[in-house]
């Protein structure tokens, strides 16, 4: 996926993990407990970092930023018509764009195993790393089998017209499900077969050292969101 090749190519691919984690969680959370001025700053700081700072083409992070509205914009409707306040809808939609700025962040600059690598770290029960990892692993397995499937399922004309199109989605989606749960089945036999005692053991090859400059930059920044959610109460 072209957001993972991101994650792995940007220029801040060698920051400790942790400081980018911790900077997009405080981030997170003063866009969510402040006001609209306050994301609208969250948004702009996270672009700009993204941006100019990671790299990130500003076509694909403008059309990542199309998404999320798809689904949000129902949600703020509903908020607006229950509550009669035009106000609450666009804290809400302004809240969740900046939300969404921390979470963009998180995934375009950290690898998912740098993440994982983290978590056990921070001692995290090896289950839920290892159902990460996996599902991890078989999204791939996953979106390779589909595009197969779509391409010979295209090159018999199984989307010339909208009736068969949908027949067509359906049988990709029944062919997912089976390989899914036979990939599953064979992952489990090929487990037990190696011995497998309740962990993966991955090797840990890339060494991170924590840079103060980082961490002054991320107090600095979370220092004046902090004094402006404050102004903003005290107003």
């Amino acid at each position: 996926m072209l957001l993972d090749n991101f994650a792995y190519n940007n220029n801040f691919r060698s920051v400790h993990p942790g400081e980018k984690l911790a900077f997009g969680l405080l981030m997170m959370f003063l866009g969510f407990i402040s006001g609209p001025i306050v994301h609208l700053a969250v948004f702009a700081v996270m672009t700009g970092i993204l941006v100019p700072g990671a790299g990130i083409p500003i076509r694909f992070y403008l059309r990542s930023l199309l998404i999320p509205p798809v689904f949000l914009l129902p949600g703020v409707l509903v908020v607006v018509i229950s509550s009669g306040s035009f106000d609450e809808g666009m804290v809400l939609f302004s809240r969740s764009m900046a939300l969404v700025s921390c979470f963009y962040f998180i995934a375009m600059t950290t690898p998912v195993p740098d993440i994982l690598m983290l978590m056990h770290r921070l001692r995290v029960p090896d289950l839920f790393i290892e159902l990460s990892l996996l599902t991890y692993r078989y999204l791939f397995v996953l979106l390779d089998a589909a595009s197969r499937i779509h391409v010979s399922q295209n090159s018999r004309l199984g989307y010339a017209y909208c009736g068969r199109g949908l027949k067509s989605m359906a049988m990709l989606a029944s062919s997912l499900l089976i390989k899914s749960l036979k990939t599953a089945d064979e992952l489990r036999i090929s487990l037990e077969a190696r011995g497998y005692d309740g962990k993966l053991r991955v090797l840990d090859h890339r060494e991170y050292r924590i840079s103060s400059r980082n961490i002054a930059v991320i107090l600095t920044l979370t220092l004046l969101l902090v004094l402006l959610v404050l102004g903003k109460r005290i107003e």
